[in-house]
């Protein structure tokens, strides 16, 4: 599993991170609503790493990895907006 203390260099989450991260690493669906600079970005990396170390855990047995794909999208025009 994941060390959330090694993926956020030791720093303290934020409430509403370690509540995104929890609930998405048991494989429920988040919607993180929240400020610029509130930690949004951190809580999905984190539970894609968690997701990606998973199933490198499932496939130790494995010849054949089965691998790991994320997709994260970015509504650049609004970020432009919001900056």
């Amino acid at each position: 599993g994941l060390d959330v203390g090694v993926v956020t260099r030791g720093r303290k989450c934020f409430e509403h991170q370690a509540e995104a991260i929890e609930a998405a690493c048991a494989g429920k669906h988040v919607a993180l609503c929240t400020g610029t600079a509130s930690g949004k970005s951190a809580a999905y990396i984190t539970a894609a790493i968690n997701a990606a170390l998973a199933e490198e855990e499932e496939d130790s047995g494995s010849t054949t990895p089965r691998g790991c794909a994320a997709l994260f999208l970015f509504p650049t025009k609004a970020l432009a907006q919001d900056q």
